[in-house]
Protein backbone atom coordinates (compact mmCIF):
# COMPACT_ATOMS: atom_id res chain seq x y z
CA UNK A 1 0.00 0.00 0.00
CA UNK A 2 1.01 3.74 -0.92
CA UNK A 3 -0.33 5.38 1.65
CA UNK A 4 0.42 9.46 2.37
CA UNK A 5 -1.77 10.84 5.50
CA UNK A 6 -1.48 11.28 8.73
CA UNK A 7 1.12 8.44 10.13
CA UNK A 8 1.93 7.58 14.06
CA UNK A 9 5.19 5.30 14.60
CA UNK A 10 6.95 4.90 18.11
CA UNK A 11 10.65 5.00 18.70
CA UNK A 12 12.74 3.17 20.66
CA UNK A 13 11.53 4.79 23.54
CA UNK A 14 8.23 4.60 23.04
CA UNK A 15 7.26 8.07 22.14
CA UNK A 16 5.19 8.65 19.68
CA UNK A 17 6.19 10.27 16.90
CA UNK A 18 3.45 12.11 14.34
CA UNK A 19 4.15 12.75 10.70
CA UNK A 20 1.69 15.66 9.39
CA UNK A 21 1.54 15.03 5.56
CA UNK A 22 -0.64 15.71 2.69
CA UNK A 23 -4.36 13.59 2.62
CA UNK A 24 -3.47 12.07 -0.52
CA UNK A 25 -2.83 8.02 -0.93
CA UNK A 26 -2.72 5.25 -3.51
CA UNK A 27 -4.21 1.65 -2.71
CA UNK A 28 -3.44 -1.36 -3.91
CA UNK A 29 -5.71 -4.57 -3.14
CA UNK A 30 -5.24 -7.99 -4.84
CA UNK A 31 -8.48 -10.41 -4.99
CA UNK A 32 -9.21 -13.88 -6.00
CA UNK A 33 -11.54 -15.25 -8.16
CA UNK A 34 -11.41 -18.67 -6.92
CA UNK A 35 -12.35 -21.77 -8.30
CA UNK A 36 -13.55 -24.92 -7.22
CA UNK A 37 -14.25 -28.20 -8.56
CA UNK A 38 -17.88 -27.58 -9.55
CA UNK A 39 -16.80 -24.48 -12.19
CA UNK A 40 -18.46 -22.38 -9.48
CA UNK A 41 -16.21 -19.44 -7.56
CA UNK A 42 -16.47 -17.72 -4.60
CA UNK A 43 -18.37 -14.19 -3.66
CA UNK A 44 -18.45 -13.10 -0.06
CA UNK A 45 -20.96 -10.63 1.35
CA UNK A 46 -19.98 -7.23 2.85
CA UNK A 47 -20.92 -6.86 6.05
CA UNK A 48 -23.91 -3.74 6.67
CA UNK A 49 -21.15 -2.20 9.42
CA UNK A 50 -18.84 -1.67 7.01
CA UNK A 51 -17.51 1.90 6.35
CA UNK A 52 -16.42 0.76 2.90
CA UNK A 53 -19.40 -0.36 0.28
CA UNK A 54 -21.60 -2.15 3.13
CA UNK A 55 -24.30 -5.03 2.10
CA UNK A 56 -22.45 -5.98 -1.38
CA UNK A 57 -20.84 -8.99 -2.46
CA UNK A 58 -17.21 -9.60 -2.98
CA UNK A 59 -13.91 -11.47 -3.82
CA UNK A 60 -11.82 -12.71 -0.81
CA UNK A 61 -8.85 -10.14 -0.87
CA UNK A 62 -7.50 -7.08 -0.16
CA UNK A 63 -4.47 -4.47 0.45
CA UNK A 64 -1.12 -4.88 0.53
CA UNK A 65 0.59 -4.07 3.37
CA UNK A 66 3.74 -1.32 3.72
CA UNK A 67 7.10 -3.71 2.60
CA UNK A 68 4.99 -6.42 1.03
CA UNK A 69 6.58 -6.50 -2.70
CA UNK A 70 5.29 -9.68 -3.73
CA UNK A 71 1.60 -10.16 -4.64
CA UNK A 72 1.36 -13.84 -4.30
CA UNK A 73 2.18 -13.51 -0.74
CA UNK A 74 -0.24 -10.72 -0.03
CA UNK A 75 -3.07 -12.44 -1.88
CA UNK A 76 -2.20 -15.87 -0.18
CA UNK A 77 -2.43 -14.08 2.86
CA UNK A 78 -5.29 -11.96 2.43
CA UNK A 79 -7.43 -14.96 1.20
CA UNK A 80 -6.48 -16.85 3.72
CA UNK A 81 -7.32 -14.39 6.60
CA UNK A 82 -10.51 -13.45 4.87
CA UNK A 83 -11.12 -16.84 4.39
CA UNK A 84 -9.32 -20.09 6.11
CA UNK A 85 -8.59 -21.61 2.56
CA UNK A 86 -5.64 -21.93 0.87
CA UNK A 87 -5.42 -21.44 -2.85
CA UNK A 88 -3.12 -22.08 -5.82
CA UNK A 89 -2.75 -18.52 -7.67
CA UNK A 90 -3.40 -18.84 -11.44
CA UNK A 91 -2.60 -15.62 -13.24
CA UNK A 92 -3.86 -12.01 -12.72
CA UNK A 93 -6.97 -12.09 -15.16
CA UNK A 94 -8.50 -7.87 -14.76
CA UNK A 95 -7.16 -4.51 -13.69
CA UNK A 96 -9.81 -1.84 -12.07
CA UNK A 97 -8.83 1.58 -11.21
CA UNK A 98 -10.91 4.34 -9.75
CA UNK A 99 -11.13 7.49 -7.97
CA UNK A 100 -12.89 6.50 -4.44
CA UNK A 101 -12.64 10.53 -3.46
CA UNK A 102 -10.74 14.13 -4.79
CA UNK A 103 -7.44 12.46 -2.98
CA UNK A 104 -7.70 8.80 -3.09
CA UNK A 105 -6.97 6.80 -6.09
CA UNK A 106 -7.92 2.62 -5.98
CA UNK A 107 -6.55 -0.26 -7.49
CA UNK A 108 -7.84 -3.87 -7.79
CA UNK A 109 -6.28 -6.09 -9.78
CA UNK A 110 -7.93 -9.61 -9.58
CA UNK A 111 -6.13 -13.01 -10.09
CA UNK A 112 -8.16 -16.35 -11.43
CA UNK A 113 -7.55 -18.82 -8.39
CA UNK A 114 -7.95 -22.53 -7.37
CA UNK A 115 -8.94 -23.77 -4.33
CA UNK A 116 -6.76 -25.92 -3.14
CA UNK A 117 -7.82 -26.42 1.12
CA UNK A 118 -8.81 -25.57 4.07
CA UNK A 119 -12.28 -25.21 5.64
CA UNK A 120 -14.42 -22.19 4.90
CA UNK A 121 -14.45 -20.14 8.02
CA UNK A 122 -15.05 -16.07 7.38
CA UNK A 123 -13.73 -13.19 9.35
CA UNK A 124 -17.37 -11.94 10.98
CA UNK A 125 -15.98 -8.31 11.10
CA UNK A 126 -15.88 -8.17 7.51
CA UNK A 127 -18.02 -10.80 5.68
CA UNK A 128 -21.37 -12.81 7.08
CA UNK A 129 -22.34 -14.62 4.21
CA UNK A 130 -20.93 -16.60 1.41
CA UNK A 131 -21.66 -18.46 -1.81
CA UNK A 132 -20.12 -20.59 -4.70
CA UNK A 133 -22.19 -19.33 -7.49
CA UNK A 134 -21.99 -19.61 -11.61
CA UNK A 135 -21.11 -16.98 -13.30
CA UNK A 136 -24.57 -16.12 -14.62
CA UNK A 137 -25.75 -16.17 -10.59
CA UNK A 138 -23.67 -12.78 -10.54
CA UNK A 139 -26.26 -10.40 -12.24
CA UNK A 140 -28.68 -11.03 -9.40
CA UNK A 141 -26.54 -9.96 -6.62
CA UNK A 142 -25.77 -6.22 -5.73
CA UNK A 143 -21.64 -5.87 -6.37
CA UNK A 144 -19.20 -3.92 -5.07
CA UNK A 145 -17.50 -1.80 -7.89
CA UNK A 146 -14.42 -3.89 -9.35
CA UNK A 147 -16.94 -7.08 -9.30
CA UNK A 148 -19.61 -5.18 -11.47
CA UNK A 149 -16.78 -4.36 -13.98
CA UNK A 150 -15.16 -7.58 -13.76
CA UNK A 151 -18.50 -9.41 -14.53
CA UNK A 152 -19.58 -7.12 -17.53
CA UNK A 153 -15.55 -6.91 -18.89
CA UNK A 154 -14.65 -10.13 -18.81
CA UNK A 155 -16.72 -12.96 -17.21
CA UNK A 156 -19.69 -12.55 -19.50
CA UNK A 157 -17.52 -12.85 -22.54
Amino acid sequence: MIHVGVEAEKNTKDVIIQIEMSEIFQRVAFHALINNNKHEFLVLHRVSTDDHSPDVWDLPGGSSELGETDPDKTLTREVKEETGLDINIIKPIFVFSRMSGPARHQFQIVYKCQYCAGELKLNPEEHDEYRWIKRKDLDSLPLIQFLQALNEKVLKK
